[in-house]
């Protein structure tokens, strides 16, 4: 694309709502908002006053564009490595006036794409050509972002030692209730839940050290007197020349939902309780039922036993009276008429077995 050309199909696509425009416009140094791809969607108007681009002009072109072709590799690199991990970037290279001339450009950036305001990689551009900056100038530049994110909704803090903070936003107040003057230095801590302080003081501690990030869920006092659940993430803050300066982090309200997933863990427990209750009052009732059909089944087959010798008994004393009878009468004299009796007898006995084979489900027996 060549030099002083407009934006392009890209221009003015994505602009960033107009508070944060207006933020962009009161910071002294230029900054570009950026994609994935380094175009920039968006441009402050001090642009103008440090490169001699109009911001409308800079909208849909290529941030390499702007860079002198030695850097280019560099600043690539840089993007590649950083896009990936979404930590700050800090870099020196030479850029170049919209008249030609050679600039020495600080670069440092900050990935917000998650922000669903700002959806870019925010880029502060400091020109370091003149020579003898003042130290002051030089801290004003490297906190460039704290007037940006003074404004965030978020609650956002800075550490510049392992447990001591040095600047809260304006939200972080509004979440505490408290004064600027409280929250520094250790003040933070007051706020922290009693039972969750001295795991947060020693995961602050630890990722200090070892100069690492950190994702945090835990409980603040809120400007209420309630304690609510936050999840607060942190990143290192690298100045220009590469050294580490601190902590940059931002909390997030997750009490609702944390009550709410408390919620749902209670009740599946619940429902798992009663379940367990259910399963065992049906096993507890199979197998009562299985006692009582047992029990059922011996009380009827001792019944039927019982049932079967009694009448068998009874049976048998009366054949063995017919048949002392039958062999008196034989001695007396010969009575045909008995063998009538003693087959009847004889028959009923063969049908009281067979009843009682039935209500016993024994098989039918032959002849006897």
């Amino acid at each position: 694309m060549k030099d002083g050309a407009g934006g392009g199909p890209a221009a003015g696509a994505g602009e960033p709502p107009e508070w944060l425009r207006r933020a962009f416009d009161l910071l002294p140094d230029p900054v570009l908002l950026v994609d994935e791809g380094l175009v920039i969607r968006h441009a402050s108007a001090r642009v103008r006053d440090v490169f001699g681009w109009t911001p409308e002009e800079l909208v849909g072109r290529v941030g390499t564009d702007f860079v002198a072709p030695e850097d280019v590799s560099t600043v690539l690199e840089v993007a590649t490595e950083h896009l990936a991990t979404k930590a700050p970037a800090h870099l020196r290279v030479k850029g170049r006036h919209r008249d030609g001339r050679e600039l020495r450009v600080g670069v440092s950036t900050v990935d917000r794409r998650d922000d669903p305001e700002v959806r870019s990689i925010v880029v502060t551009l400091r020109d370091v050509t003149q020579p003898g900056l003042l130290e002051e100038e030089l801290v004003r530049a490297r906190d460039f972002y704290l007037t940006l994110l003074d404004g965030f909704p978020n609650p956002v803090w800075r550490s510049t030692t392992p447990l001591g903070v040095d600047w809260v936003n304006r939200a972080y107040l509004a979440f505490t209730g408290r004064s600027f003057e409280e929250e520094l230095g250790e003040g933070w801590a007051d706020v922290v839940h009693p039972e969750d302080l001295a795991w947060v003081t020693e995961e602050f501690r630890r990722t200090f050290e070892r100069r690492e990030g950190f994702v945090l869920e835990y409980r603040i006092r809120h400007h209420t007197g309630e304690y609510r659940w936050v999840v607060d993430h942190a990143q290192p803050i690298v100045g220009l020349e590469g050294e580490f300066l601190g902590h940059i982090g931002a909390f997030y309200d997750i009490h609702d939902r944390r009550q709410t997933e408390e919620v749902l863990r209670a009740t599946v427990q619940e429902l798992r309780s009663d379940l367990n209750a259910l399963a065992r009052v049906a096993d507890e009732r199979r197998e009562a039922i299985t006692r009582l059909l047992a029990d059922e089944e011996r009380r009827a087959r001792e019944l039927a036993d019982q049932i079967e010798n009694d009448q068998l008994q009874a049976l048998a004393a009366l054949k063995l009276r017919v048949e002392l009878l039958a062999e008196r009468l034989r001695a007396e004299a010969e009575d045909e008429g008995l063998e009538p009796v003693m087959r009847s007898v004889e028959e009923t006995m063969k049908r009281m077995r067979r009843l009682m084979r039935e209500l016993r489900e024994e098989p039918e027996a032959g002849p006897s």
